[in-house]
């Protein structure tokens, strides 16, 4: 995992593996469950977390971004009809999506058979919902009315604490 999560969170009971990437999380994790002498390997890849931080960090992608948000819940009006709030996907998203989805592809076939591999998805982009947390906390001007931004809070909050798990076991 992240140097900084392994330091938190390892003890001495168990075998922590600090990583700077997620290829490198991919690299020691596959070697990890070839060793007969593991039962149970952890990995965390972070690439998506550090993409919605780098996007809530920046002040010109979060403005587009909020002014996105409230546009969504503001067109809709009858939120009954609506099944959560759609838009597109950025290309640098799908990019990252795409290597998750080869690096767990690959760690799968690195496994021994009879093996489970389980994936959660963990959350959505949390680091956005806290952006927004502190614009209403801290009540900074803002070009978008607070009930606007909180409404927009609202909606992304609920699909940011959406995760999915896949277990699976090799054959």
């Amino acid at each position: 995992d992240d140097v900084s999560i392994v330091k938190r969170y390892a003890s001495g009971a168990c075998h922590a593996l600090p990583v700077s990437s997620d290829d490198d999380a991919l690299l020691k994790a596959s070697k990890e469950v070839k060793n007969e002498n593991v039962q149970f390997v952890w990995t965390q890849f972070s690439e998506i977390n550090s993409y919605f931080k780098k996007q809530a960090d920046d002040e010109e992608k979060f403005n587009a971004r909020l002014a996105e948000l409230i546009s969504l819940v503001t067109c809709q009006k009858n939120s009954s009809a609506r099944k959560g709030m759609k838009h597109s996907v950025p290309s640098r998203l799908k990019e990252i999506l795409t290597r998750m989805d080869c690096r767990i592809h690959t760690l799968y076939s690195s496994l021994p058979m009879n093996a489970m591999l389980i994936v959660f998805t963990g959350q959505g982009d949390t680091a956005t919902v806290q952006r927004l947390r502190k614009m209403l906390r801290e009540e900074n001007e803002s070009k978008a009315p607070r009930e606007k931004i909180f409404k927009a809070l609202e909606e992304l909050q609920a699909q940011a604490e959406v995760g999915l798990c896949f277990v699976g076991i090799k054959h």
